[in-house]
C-alpha cells in the first residue's frame, strides 16, 4: 500500500528522526544510561562440616585416580600433600 500524501510522509519520517534523536542523543550521549552502574551487594557462604571425622585428601575419589605420564614425564598431583 502506498500512501501519496505528503503530510503524512513528513509526519512518518519526523517520528522516525524523534525516535533516533532520542535514543542517539538523549540515551547515549547526554544521559549515557549505558555508562549506570549499580553497587554489588555483599554476599558470604557458609558450609558447615564434621570436625570429629575429617576425610584425608588421599582418600578422595579423584587421588585415587593413575596418573598417565605426558610426554614421558610423569603427571604429579596435589593430593595427599603440597
Amino acid at each position: 500500500m502506498r500512501v501519496n500524501d505528503k503530510r503524512l510522509g513528513i509526519l512518518h519520517y519526523l517520528f522516525l528522526f524523534s525516535i533516533v534523536v532520542y535514543i542517539v542523543g538523549y540515551t547515549l550521549l547526554y544521559d549515557k544510561a549505558y555508562l549506570l552502574t549499580e553497587a554489588p551487594l555483599p554476599s558470604f557462604r557458609l558450609s558447615l562440616r564434621r570436625a570429629d571425622a575429617p576425610q584425608p585428601l588421599a582418600d578422595l575419589d579423584y587421588c585415587l585416580q593413575t596418573q598417565p605420564s605426558v610426554n614421558g614425564f610423569p603427571k604429579y598431583t596435589t593430593c595427599g600433600g603440597f
